[in-house]
């Protein structure tokens, strides 16, 4: 039970970081703090930055319920594992789609 909490807690504060940096990135134009930027690397690096804000929120909403489904169903510990690559896919996925459409 002490493992679920933790687990719990852990996923709320991924989804904290995850909309505070989406925020950053979409909104504030902070596209430093995506790994391995380089401006002069994108032909559009303000639409792919907003394409990797947007993405990390959507990751965060996912994470939040994901966070839910397990309050709800606390004793099936290997619902996170199942559904964790969830968290991790919207913003792979833009980054492999920003790369593609947004690079020279």
């Amino acid at each position: 039970m002490n493992g679920m909490l933790i687990v719990f807690l852990l996923l709320n504060l991924l989804s904290g970081i995850f909309v505070y940096l989406g925020y950053l990135i979409a909104f504030r134009n902070r596209r430093d703090l995506i790994s391995g930027y380089r401006e002069g690397e994108y032909k559009e690096p303000e639409k792919f930055g907003k394409l990797m804000g947007i993405s990390l929120f959507f990751s965060a909403v996912i994470n939040l319920a994901i966070s839910i489904a397990l309050v709800m169903h606390f004793e099936q510990s290997d619902l996170f594992a199942r559904y964790g690559a969830l968290i991790v896919a919207p913003p792979l996925i833009a980054a492999l789609y920003g790369n593609i459409k947004y690079r020279h």
